[in-house]
């Protein structure tokens, strides 16, 4: 550009963002938090089958699901905590959201796991159905509700 100055922000039409290298557990965190999603719907679903359809198999697939649930989401939460703690983040309103979203679903899931582990019938229906629900449920609230905090803060710091 004809006139432009050498100063790297001046002149031009949008300003320069900062770029801030996400840390290894950062990357961690959100590569291991859509697990527990697919795993606690799939149990959810599973539950459904087996509660129309009375095949036990199914309700061992629902077991399984709540228990590699449980474990990437103890790891996502883990790495996410140490992202939150090292970067000070805590005192932002969508992190504590998330936070007490994560805790609330990886709760219900273990309770979820301790109903399925009983003997047959009863092992689902109606109680791990229920607290599958849930759990799917929770995952949504805390999604909705933490995704609109995130976007109300950026509006706000972009003001």
């Amino acid at each position: 550009m004809l006139g432009a100055s050498i100063d790297p922000g001046v002149g031009e039409p949008f300003p320069r963002a900062t770029r801030v290298r996400p840390s290894l557990f950062a990357w961690t965190a959100a590569f291991l938090a859509p697990v527990p999603v697919v795993c606690f719907s799939g149990a959810l679903l599973t539950d459904i089958v087996y509660s129309r359809s009375a095949v036990m198999q199914w309700a061992n697939f629902s077991a399984w699901l709540l228990l590699f649930g449980i474990f990437f989401g103890a790891l996502a939460a883990a790495a996410g905590a140490i992202h939150v703690i090292r970067r000070g983040l805590l005192r932002r309103s969508d992190v504590t959201v998330r936070i007490v979203g994560a805790a609330l679903v990886l709760i219900l899931s273990l309770f979820n796991n301790f109903v399925h582990s009983r003997d047959a019938w009863t092992s689902v229906v109606p109680t791990g159905l229920v607290l599958s629900a849930l759990t799917v449920l929770a995952m949504i609230v805390t999604a909705v509700f933490a995704g609109a905090l995130s976007r109300g803060l950026e509006i706000e710091e972009a003001r």
